[in-house]
């Protein structure tokens, strides 16, 4: 098999591995989010000393809390396989490029010197 075709082989299971880091990634922060509520608290920050509901509240701030549900846990899982397979594609596809680089490098080396009968 030549090394061409060996090497866009293995760039397209560098990409097909990536894309499923990203894709299980995502699938987890949305089971994470099944089941789950939303809690959050309003206050009247301008004056603070009324309700949210008065009148006289001019500025309204909204906290809200993270997801509550029986598969929360498993969103911070899926964040980080979502940046691992952000950063694992461009850094993969360098490393193939450069083992690409390197070999074709060789690989033509070894040719001139079989033409010029020189080996070394």
């Amino acid at each position: 098999m030549r090394l061409e075709h060996r090497l866009g082989k293995l760039l397209l299971l560098t990409v097909a591995i990536s894309s499923g880091v990203l894709g299980i990634g995502v699938g987890l922060i949305t089971f994470s989010t099944f089941g789950a509520h939303q809690v959050s608290q309003s206050y009247c920050v301008l004056p603070s000393n009324v309700s949210v509901t008065s009148s006289s509240c001019i500025r309204v701030e909204t906290v809200a809390q993270p997801l509550q549900g029986p598969y929360a846990e498993w969103g911070p899982i899926g964040g980080v396989l979502i940046l691992l397979g952000a950063v694992g594609i461009p850094v993969l596809i360098i490393l193939a490029g450069l083992f690409s680089f390197v070999h074709l490098k060789k690989r033509s080396s070894k040719s001139d010197s079989r033409r010029t009968g020189t080996y070394g």
